[in-house]
């Protein structure tokens, strides 16, 4: 699994020095997201699939108007209060008794993409949740909210 994180890793920068060499003022954010559950320990076909919650990250160019770099983003379960609860708090239990060491979702996918769309494409709150997520009342409630991920 290392290899394969630093050859993922390797290929994003790569990306960005492609990027910066060959790009006059593009303005891009790049999003990687995992479709489905992560686990911390290997399950028995040496993978970290089919956990509880997932993971994603966001960059682009240290230019105005883009991602603040350097930053954690995550949240505790009220999708509200910001900080890592720490593996041990977030590990779930597993359907049949014992830890399964489960990343816990703590955000939505949809904030962050929100937040995206309405930054990178200028749709408004009501657009991103009637058109790019019906139902999801993105930027209405609390804990729908953009995370302020953007300059």
């Amino acid at each position: 699994m290392f290899q394969r994180m630093l050859d993922f890793f390797s290929a994003i920068a790569a990306f960005f020095e492609d990027m910066k060499q060959n790009a006059t003022n593009e303005c891009y954010t790049f999003v990687f997201m995992t479709e489905f559950g992560r686990r911390v320990t290997a399950n028995t076909n040496a993978g970290l699939d089919h956990g509880a919650g997932s993971l994603m990250g966001v960059f682009g160019p240290p230019d105005d108007g883009n991602v603040i770099g350097g930053r954690v983003y995550t949240l505790q379960p009220d999708e509200m209060t910001p900080g890592w609860l720490g593996m041990a708090a977030q590990s779930s239990p597993h359907p049949n008794g014992g830890p399964s060491f489960n990343v816990t979702g703590t955000c939505d996918y949809r904030r962050v993409l929100g937040e995206i769309v309405e930054k990178r494409l200028g749709l408004s709150t009501t657009q991103i949740g009637s058109q790019v997520f019906p139902g999801f009342a993105y930027g209405m409630t609390p804990t729908t909210m953009p995370l302020g991920l953007f300059l």
